[in-house]
């Protein structure tokens, strides 16, 4: 299956021709400590016919405390590195379904 054949999930129109295929994703961004959940809107690649959600992994940008934080606050809010304050689950928009979990 080609990822632009995917089925029950919301695409974003590429910005670039050579841009990878995007679609709708939500981030479940917890503060671990007051367990508070912060929802965000973003996207994520799919190759294969599968979410990637390498980026938000602790090996992408936004596996960072200081860039989660970003998200969770907002735009004016500065926050030191490290990978322990914020957890992140990703879910479909479309039928609730996490495809990446980082906590229960």
């Amino acid at each position: 299956m080609k990822s632009t054949e995917m089925i029950g999930w919301e695409s974003i129109e590429k910005q670039f021709p050579n841009d990878k295929d995007h679609y709708r994703a939500i981030a479940h961004i917890r503060h671990n400590e007051s367990k508070k959940i912060v929802d965000y809107e973003t996207s994520v690649r799919v190759e294969d016919g599968k979410p990637i959600p390498f980026w938000w992994t602790p090996d992408g940008n936004a596996g960072c405390d200081c860039n989660r934080a970003l998200f969770f606050y907002g735009d004016d809010h500065d926050h030191p590195c490290g990978n322990k304050k914020f957890s992140v689950n990703l879910s479909n928009p479309v039928d609730g379904k996490v495809f990446y979990r980082e906590f229960e």
